[in-house]
C-alpha cells in the first residue's frame, strides 16, 4: 500500500523474483519497489509474498 501511495507513474519492466508473476495482483507494487531498491527479496531469488 505504501508503494501505491508514493510511487511515480512509470512503467516497470518486470522483476527478478521467481515467485512473482505478471498476473499476480501485487506484481506492479513489488516490481516498482524492487526497481527503486526498497526491497531485495531472499538469497534464493524469491520474494515470498504468501
Amino acid at each position: 500500500m505504501v508503494v501505491n501511495i508514493f510511487k511515480e507513474e512509470k512503467e516497470v519492466e518486470g522483476n527478478n523474483f521467481k515467485d512473482v508473476n505478471k498476473d499476480d495482483w501485487f506484481y506492479n507494487a513489488v516490481s516498482y519497489a524492487a526497481s527503486e531498491g526498497l526491497i531485495a527479496g531472499y538469497e534464493d531469488g524469491t520474494f515470498r509474498p504468501m
